[in-house]
């Protein structure tokens, strides 16, 4: 069995093997062609066009005879004896009978208005693993490189109708996590869409999750204004206002006071602290929350950096300027203030009594902003 994926890294598979390697680059570009044209005999003067324009007549038919015969040579028959091309004295194409497996294909057969399942959704979802031909840019091939932009941008739209599809999927089910898992890569696939933005707030509120609805709004109209110099659609203001104006009532307070909304997941952090060591609990507190979470959609670079100077596990690159403590400490803050839009913070602490100063500072900001519950 032949398989062929063009999205992402180039691979080309027979019979499990992998023979991308004894391809060229314009081996493989026309292959793309010829996949992209299945249905259809493509002429040999227009191929050499796309591939050698600035070939003499005789270099070009030669170029491509080449790639052709190494397509024929190195591409074997199917299980049912069937050769992968058909080529004639002007023309060249795919042997509709030839069975092969290929993502670009898969991706532009499937109809989405058709019942369709979640599984198979996901199989397709799995297919996206980069941009068509990525990596690939063809010295003087305009018309070429012309063309691969424009399967970018068709892929790139199939990817967002997929994943849309998938998010109204889960919702039937009420699998709000997958939801937002998706819509969190949608809107790094289009950080400016209102149209996606208005489906997080949605899921959100759905969900239960009020601070994380208005959290996310926030942030999205801050770059929303930074970048267009506009603000986001009346429809997207009014979901906005609408879910901010809802009445908590349906959230649970503890005796301490604290908000703990029962649709969020409890992150329980057990720490301990060692003495006098200066930052040793709070570095412990960061170890149990990189145990579990990925601090980087709360922080920047240049945060996680700084937090780097604390902990071992975080470090990348050699600090020029230590931070000072006051910067660690609120970027801490920051980090917690987030977590807490996501989960209901639970923090046990064993041996308390030996904790460092700055870290008994940072815990009782904690718990003055009421962002963690100390469970004894």
């Amino acid at each position: 069995m032949l398989d062929i994926n063009f999205l992402g890294k180039v691979k080309i598979k027979y019979n499990g093997i992998d023979i991308t390697d004894k391809f060229g680059g314009k081996t493989k570009a026309l292959l793309s062609i010829l996949i992209l044209n299945k249905d259809k005999p493509l002429n040999r003067e227009k191929i050499i066009l796309y591939l050698w324009p600035d070939s003499t007549e005789d270099s070009g038919k030669f170029n491509l005879r080449f790639n052709l015969w190494q397509l024929r040579h190195i591409i074997g028959s199917d299980e049912r004896g069937n050769k992968f091309l058909h080529t004639g004295r002007s023309n060249c194409g795919i042997n509709e009978n030839y069975n092969y497996n290929c993502d670009v294909i898969d991706i532009k057969s499937f109809n989405l208005k058709e019942n369709v399942s979640i599984n198979k959704l996901e199989e397709l979802r799995k297919k996206f693993s980069g941009e068509f031909f990525e990596g690939f840019y063809f010295k003087n091939c305009n018309d070429f490189n012309e063309n691969i932009i424009l399967e970018r941008s068709y892929f790139e739209e199939k990817k967002i109708k997929i994943l849309l599809k998938l998010v109204s999927l889960y919702e039937i089910e009420q699998n709000f996590e997958k939801c937002n898992e998706i819509l969190r890569e949608l809107i790094n696939i289009e950080p400016y869409d209102e149209e996606i933005a208005l489906r997080i707030l949605e899921i959100y509120e759905k969900n239960g999750k009020r601070s994380s609805a208005i959290l996310f709004y926030d942030d999205f109209k801050k770059k929303f204004m930074t970048f267009l110099g506009i603000s986001p659609s009346e429809e997207l203001e009014k979901k906005y206002l609408e879910i901010k104006s809802k009445n908590i009532s349906k959230e649970k307070i503890d005796n301490n006071n604290k908000i703990i909304n029962t649709n969020k997941s409890e992150l329980l952090l057990e720490t301990h602290c060692m003495g006098k060591i200066k930052y040793y609990w709070i570095n412990n507190f960061l170890d149990k929350i990189l145990e579990k979470i990925n601090i980087n959609k709360y922080l920047n670079e240049n945060e996680i950096k700084d937090l780097s100077y604390i902990n071992i596990n975080l470090f990348i690159d050699t600090l020029i300027l230590i931070p000072p403590d006051i910067r660690i400490i609120s970027i801490l803050l920051k980090l917690s203030e987030k977590l807490i839009a996501e989960y209901n913070l639970v923090v046990k602490i064993i041996q308390i009594e030996r904790i460092d100063y700055i870290s008994e500072v940072f815990l009782e900001e904690l718990k003055r902003r009421k962002i963690i519950l100390i469970k004894e």
